[in-house]
């Protein structure tokens, strides 16, 4: 079985080329297998755990529907609301708020993390997995009540991320 977390790996470095590369060609459809094969074997082993959850068609569903809607709508109304706050039509707030997650997995903590520093307005600057909690630089941080905080920072990927990832 764990040549799963092989396969896992492979398939996610083509995937994750053809993000990068943008395009198509010839060239593209037989060096991406290399290169990702490559990687698979160096890491393949020790990135996934639980082969059988790596390969699940579901998860894989969840992943793609979750980039989809995180590039459409998740980070160009958060492009917007910077750019507001650019223009000054919008007030900010600058600070660094505690966040706290429930995840069990350090891919579903990864991930978010990832996922919170890549939208604008946000960038994770440290993380507690003792205490479970991010540290966030926010610039719309009106409040530190953790409960509005995590609402207002995670939960747009909380769902998502524990399909994927946990479930």
């Amino acid at each position: 079985m764990m040549r799963a977390g092989y396969i896992a790996v492979w398939l996610a470095g083509i995937l994750i080329y053809f993000l990068i590369v943008a395009r198509i060609t010839l060239f593209d459809l037989v060096v991406a297998p290399i290169i990702s094969m490559v990687a698979a074997l160096i890491v393949g082993g020790e990135v996934v755990k639980k082969p059988g959850k790596a390969l699940s068609p579901k998860r894989w569903l969840y992943g793609l529907a979750y980039t989809l809607y995180y590039l459409l709508v998740v980070e160009p109304a958060c492009h917007l609301r910077v750019a507001s706050m650019v223009l000054g039509l919008r007030d900010y707030m600058p600070d660094i708020v505690e966040v706290p997650f429930d995840y069990r997995t350090d891919y579903a903590v990864a991930a978010t993390a990832n996922s919170i520093t890549n939208t604008p307005g946000t960038i994770v600057v440290d993380i507690d997995p003792e205490a479970k909690k991010y540290f966030v630089h926010w610039l719309e941080a009106y409040t530190r009540d953790p409960r509005i905080v995590r609402e207002k920072i995670i939960m747009v990927f909380d769902k998502w991320i524990k399909k994927i990832f946990e479930d």
